[in-house]
């Protein structure tokens, strides 16, 4: 138990992408008191622990072991629980149907080729009118020359590579980026019609699609760049499950 001498761990908040609003902004995930939520890998492990602190039962699913251990040992220093299990995005079937409130990824979908086998996996465990919220980098400003951005207001912005879909998409991509705690910026994501057709091939309903803005003024992370300036960095979805 803390004391006043050994304070409590600070208050997580889920975000969805670099320097755009949070959770605590956009408001897509409701109360999470006792909702059982499915947490699809590890990107930061914040959002793990903002979960938990905020009274869900979480599940996090991920194929790559050091993410959990350090989604684990950040559970441990805040105090609080969650559930960690080593498997692929798309393989949930140790999981049973229709018991998830909630699915949520931040960016673990980027790399995934199979969309719609995730979400058809997802469909399966969330309950009816279950929500799935994702964020994806946005694919406009993926295509951004991240090693060269603008430093004087004139300086030209420059395109390195094809917006995804395009014949060329599978060429080099941009290295990519690091957040504090070590967690990599994708360096592939999806088109918007791409995922909503994923979406709707699983029998999800799409109710809200966002590309937030990262503020041009003010304090800024360790992720800023000029190019959001330009364009969003992240887009976020949320959709429904219907259908049986």
């Amino acid at each position: 138990m803390a004391t006043a001498s050994d304070p409590s761990p600070p208050r997580e908040v889920v975000r969805y992408g670099p320097e755009i609003p949070s959770e605590d902004d956009l408001r897509l995930l409701g109360s999470m008191a006792d909702k059982r939520v499915l947490v699809l890998g590890v990107h930061t492990t914040g959002t793990c622990v903002a979960l938990a602190q905020q009274g869900a039962k979480v599940i996090v699913v991920d194929p790559d072991k050091a993410a959990l251990d350090r989604g684990r040992a950040a559970i441990e220093r805040a105090e609080v629980r969650a559930e960690f299990r080593q498997a692929d995005l798309a393989g949930l079937a140790f999981l049973p149907g229709d018991s998830f409130d909630l699915a949520l990824s931040i960016y673990t979908l980027a790399e995934v080729d199979d969309l719609a086998r995730v979400f058809r996996q997802v469909h399966r465990v969330l309950k009816a009118d279950g929500a799935l919220v994702l964020s994806l980098p946005h694919p406009a400003f993926a295509m951004l020359d991240q090693q060269h951005p603008p430093r004087l207001p004139d300086d030209p912005v420059l395109v390195a590579r094809p917006y995804p879909g395009q014949p060329a998409d599978r060429g080099p991509d941009a290295p990519p980026g690091a957040d504090a705690e070590g967690a990599t910026t994708p360096v592939r994501t999806h088109a918007p019609s791409d995922a909503f057709t994923a979406m709707r091939r699983a029998k999800f309903r799409l109710d809200a699609l966002l590309e937030p803005l990262a503020p041009t003024t003010g304090p800024r992370g360790p992720q800023w760049s000029e190019l959001m300036r330009w364009v969003p960095p992240a887009m976020v979805l949320r959709a429904r499950k219907e259908g049986i």
